[in-house]
């Protein structure tokens, strides 16, 4: 009878766990992303786009940054050269007569550069953007040295004067991060919407290694409940190694 039970028990939790994978499990990815020296994870719905090939941890081929720079969302036309990408601000045409070392500088893009490429991107549509404002999408960076870089998310953190923006914190992976929240527009009544000169932009600060490298995770902007939801799960699984 004892023995009976047990097995009973068994293929409950068996089922549980079945059951936990093909309505959730299935439905997310794992993203991993590493520079060679800082590493971590986490998870987005299935049907998000990921792009990581600028994470640093691979060596990549000139003619792979070249495909890089030239990535857009109507792939026929980019390879024609007759349109500008998602990726950078020159039509492919051009991008596919820059020497190997033009190539390399649009690539790398000095990490003291202003808006230097994530190491990655996720976007809950099929497409990443570098060239505009993509309302869906998250970007990813791991910073070396932050404190003596001139980008765009150090000027950011050291503004205490930009109106509306808010300041606090909040703990990812159990380290203490600053978080700093702009406003969103208004509209003619007065209510709050999401416009480019008010995209609810959310910027994550992650100190690691007491403070000297930092993880900045930049939600774009405000996106619907569906959107919010899954990025609050990408924080919690976010896994820092």
């Amino acid at each position: 009878m004892n023995n009976r039970r047990h097995l009973i028990f068994i293929g409950v939790i068996i089922v549980v766990i079945l059951v936990f994978y093909f309505f959730f499990a299935r439905d997310n990815r794992i993203v991993r992303v590493s520079d060679g020296n800082i590493s971590f994870s986490f998870k987005v719905p299935s049907s998000w786009a990921v792009e990581t090939r600028h994470s640093g941890e691979r060596k990549l081929f000139v003619e792979e940054m070249r495909a890089f720079l030239s990535t857009g969302r109507n792939e026929r036309a980019c390879l024609a050269g007759d349109i500008y990408p998602d990726y950078c601000d020159m039509p492919v045409s051009k991008i596919k007569e820059l020497s190997d070392e033009q190539i390399k500088r649009m690539f790398f893009r000095s990490p003291d550069e202003w808006l230097p490429y994530p190491n990655a991107s996720v976007a809950d549509g099929k497409n990443i953007i570098y060239s505009d404002t993509a309302w869906t999408q998250v970007d990813l960076y791991i910073f070396h040295g932050f404190k003596l870089k001139r980008t765009y998310f150090n000027e950011m953190l050291n503004d205490e004067k930009m109106e509306g923006l808010k300041r606090t914190s909040c703990y990812i992976n159990g380290i203490k991060a600053t978080v700093l929240t702009f406003p969103l527009d208004k509209d003619d009544k007065g209510d709050p919407i999401v416009t480019k000169a008010g995209t609810g932009r959310i910027i994550y600060y992650i100190p690691l290694n007491n403070g000297k490298d930092m993880i900045v995770i930049n939600k774009q902007a405000k996106g619907d409940a569906k959107f919010e939801s899954a990025f609050a799960a990408l924080l919690r699984s976010i896994r820092i190694k």
